[in-house]
């Protein structure tokens, strides 16, 4: 094999292994999914509630799940945290934006099932 032919095939094949493994770094970044327990002054909002569920999806990024009712004043919510986002980052913008929705109370549901 000609020298220029096997230079050529090796900075082809290291461009490739590096623009590989900067794509990997990229994508890897994991996301948070973690259960979130929303205390109300009332009875909470069923399931399926647009107003909640759309503060909920701007709050955190993304979309909602429903896990079920808590207690006789609250309801558990799977969400999922980006990168950059801390629970206690979200929980304080859920504080201030849902007090018009009853919002009492944001913590992490320490049973949790991974």
């Amino acid at each position: 094999m000609p020298k220029s032919l096997f230079a050529a095939l090796l900075a082809v094949w290291i461009v490739g292994c590096t623009h590989s493994s900067a794509q990997q770094t990229t994508d890897a970044i994991p996301l948070v999914k973690v259960r979130v327990i929303l205390t109300f002054n009332f009875a909470p909002p069923q399931d399926g509630d647009v107003q909640l569920n759309a503060l909920l999806s701007a709050t955190c990024h993304c979309q909602p799940l429903y896990i079920r009712p808590y207690l006789n004043n609250a309801s558990i919510y799977q969400i999922t945290l980006q990168p950059e986002q801390s629970f206690a980052a979200f929980a304080s913008e859920m504080m201030a934006r849902g007090a018009t929705q009853g919002i009492r109370g944001v913590e992490q549901d320490g049973l949790q099932h991974h």
